[in-house]
């Protein structure tokens, strides 16, 4: 494995984590036990107190009290694990400071999704998303996470998303960006946009992983991209992906 990522850490949980975690203010669905035996019988080497410990230390400064933090692990069904942290106006687009992530297993494969992150749009140009990432990486690294999925929000999430290198899964989402794009550019500039969509789909008509980076790089395309919705996703197991991601989330941090 390349050194630009990093190593796989192996361990195991233990009751004492889950205790921590509620004494720092975690509703949690399990006893101590139990939350241990689940994260390391289908979650192995998940070490969720340090995750916590380090994603709080970023994020809870920017936050409204009271914060609501939960752990939910599903009982039943789809082996999951729900993680949230929510201020007192977690709700509100501009005010609020919100983290949702769910960690669920598919099949064979093992699925993060990132079903939520706002901030205070007072703080958004502290790269508090990519700080998140550098912990975040390290546990989806350590539980051979496959697929890392996110749903573009706010208003540059779109665009933010884009730079990256998350692959755009929805070509039918890509077309309403391309519309926007026709509408708003001169004809040179949206047959340059138009290109890249035709030399993705023409090979691929289903394509799952459109390269939305290639239209994020276009300086002309920045207005275009802030305020779409597209989901995308991260393949941990694309070795070329990976690095292009981890490399930008370090990227003048």
């Amino acid at each position: 494995m390349s050194e630009d990522i990093p190593q796989k850490v192996l361990r195991k949980s233990i009751p004492q984590d889950f205790y921590v975690l509620c004494v720092l203010g975690y509703v949690i669905n399990l006893d101590h036990k139990q939350s241990a035996a689940y994260v390391n019988l289908h979650f192995p080497n998940l070490d969720l107190l340090k995750w916590m410990e380090i994603l709080e230390k970023l994020i809870l400064k920017e936050a409204t009290p009271p914060v609501y933090k939960e752990i939910t692990f599903s009982k039943y069904g789809a082996l999951k694990i729900d993680v949230i942290i929510a201020d007192h106006l977690y709700a509100d687009d501009e005010l609020g400071l919100a983290l949702h992530r769910q960690l669920r297993k598919e099949g064979h494969k093992m699925i993060v999704e990132h079903k939520l992150f706002r901030v205070p749009s007072i703080a958004r140009g502290n790269n508090l998303a990519r700080k998140t990432f550098i912990p975040s990486i390290q546990q989806y690294i350590n539980i051979d996470v496959d697929l890392l999925l996110v749903t573009t929000g706010l208003t540059d999430g779109g665009l933010v998303w884009a730079r990256y290198h998350f692959e755009a899964t929805e070509k039918r989402q890509m077309e309403v960006i391309l519309a926007k794009g026709k509408r708003m550019l001169d004809g040179t500039k949206f047959a340059a946009i138009k290109k890249i969509f035709d030399t993705y789909y023409v090979l691929h008509p289903d394509g799952e992983r459109f390269p939305i980076v290639r239209w994020a790089n276009i300086p002309f395309m920045k207005d275009i991209l802030l305020g779409t919705s597209w989901e995308g996703v991260i393949d941990f197991k694309n070795k070329d992906q990976l690095l292009n991601f981890i490399k930008y989330v370090r990227k003048e941090l």
